[in-house]
């Protein structure tokens, strides 16, 4: 037998003997195997279960984290249209600010100018101060002045009245002797007398005013004057109508009333050529009745 030949038998008498060894050890190791591979597969079984179990968890808390996330994102939109908000008003109250810094620039500028103005008017209230008295002491003096220009007027005045009641006595006893030489002239001086006898003497404060001047039927001058019984006129007395400075005419009353009197003209004044008119003064004759 070749020498190969023998080794190859050895051999495969060896391989003979291992796997018997391995066949018993296979045998009695497979049931073993079996009860661990189903016994993997129970775990295996219990960890699909724990993992749906899981998943199912994981889904819920993935959608309550989802909720949280919209509610975290619509929580940060209503921060960012906060923050836009207060943005807004942060520009509006720097705006604002700006506005009340430059208006609180003007208000001073205003209390510099109202107080230069001030100051201004109190300097010119001190100038119309000592002005005002100087004029006051102007005014003193100029009133003392005045009082005594016054004085010296009312006597001139005084002495004007003395002499213009003078001239217009003068000027009516000139008429009356200038009546009284053509009535002697004539020859009627008796009758004239006679005539003059019945005159009444005027209340010596009359002074009324003419009001209307008219002819009677027989050609006469009649005169009206707001004067009457009540200031003591009465018929038959006699008065002067005068200008101021002029005697104009002597009006014998004949006719009265409570306020008013009307007389005939007995003497004009020929010599200035003078009638009465409205507006002249009624005075009382102050010589005596001719």
């Amino acid at each position: 037998m070749h020498i190969l030949t023998k080794f190859l038998v050895v051999v495969a008498a060896v391989l003979s003997v291992l796997l018997s060894g391995l066949a018993i050890a296979y045998t009695s190791n497979a049931d073993r195997l079996k009860a661990e591979v189903l016994a993997e597969r129970a775990k295996a079984a219990e960890a699909v279960a724990r993992a749906g179990d899981t998943t199912t968890q994981s889904l819920a808390e993935r959608e309550s984290m989802l909720s949280e996330n919209s509610k975290l994102q619509q929580t940060i939109t209503t921060l960012k249209e906060q923050i836009n908000k207060l943005e807004g008003d942060q520009a509006g109250l720097i705006a604002e600010n700006k506005r009340l810094q430059l208006n609180d620039a003007s208000y001073t500028a205003r209390i510099d100018q109202f107080t230069a103005l001030i100051k201004s008017y109190q300097e010119l209230d001190k100038a119309r101060s000592s002005e005002l008295d100087q004029l006051r002491t102007r005014a003193l003096s100029d009133a003392r002045k005045q009082i005594e220009l016054g004085d010296r007027i009312n006597d001139l005045t005084g002495q004007l009245e003395v002499s213009t009641e003078t001239n217009r006595t003068l000027q009516e006893q000139l008429v009356d002797m200038r009546q009284e030489l053509g009535r002697a002239r004539e020859g009627g001086a008796a009758g004239a007398g006679s005539a003059a006898a019945g005159v009444l003497r005027a209340p010596p404060a009359l002074r009324a005013t003419v009001t209307s001047v008219t002819t009677d039927v027989d050609g006469s001058t009649l005169v009206a004057f707001n004067a009457g019984s009540t200031a003591g006129i009465r018929p038959n007395m006699e008065v002067n109508v005068v200008r101021p400075g002029n005697f104009v005419a002597k009006v014998l009353i004949k006719k009265v009333d409570l306020n008013e009197a009307v007389g005939r003209v007995t003497l004009f004044n020929t010599l200035s050529n003078l009638s009465p008119s409205n507006g002249d003064t009624v005075v009382a004759q102050l010589n005596n009745p001719s």
